[in-house]
């Protein structure tokens, strides 16, 4: 289970079918908009990718040790869960698990954090942000 703030976040179907969150009302920046937690899990790094790459989208990643990666396995996708890529982020990740606003957030806008800025092993995919493109 994850902590989300239920009074300032909504889940939202987003074009491509898949789901989003976004600010149920204006947030100001600093405020605290969930806490990601899981059952922890090691997993194996292999040339610099995740030996099981499929678990890369239940992953919040805590910390690397050598060729292994440590990270909550999450058994949902909900609320701050489904926070998406921005080369622009709205929100950060504190301490690898905390989610807050980096800025003033308007009501209805999609909730992003810059995925680069806190997963430690990356996917090696380009991003699907309206920004130059990155890898993440």
């Amino acid at each position: 289970m994850t902590y989300t703030n239920w009074s300032l976040v909504a889940e939202t179907p987003l074009p491509n079918g898949n789901r989003g969150a976004i600010a149920k009302r204006n947030i100001a920046a600093g405020k605290l908009l969930g806490i990601f937690q899981g059952e922890l899990e090691r997993i194996e790094i292999r040339e610099d990718r995740l030996a099981e790459p499929d678990k890369h989208i239940n992953l919040v990643q805590i910390a690397r040790d050598g060729d292994y990666l440590f990270g909550f396995i999450r058994s949902e996708r909900t609320g701050i869960g489904l926070i998406n890529h921005s080369c622009r982020p709205n929100v950060r990740v504190e301490n690898q698990i905390v989610v807050v606003a980096s800025r003033d957030i308007a009501a209805g806008e999609a909730l992003t954090a810059d995925y680069r800025a806190w997963d430690i092993v990356l996917e090696g995919i380009p991003c699907w942000c309206d920004e130059p493109k990155c890898i993440i």
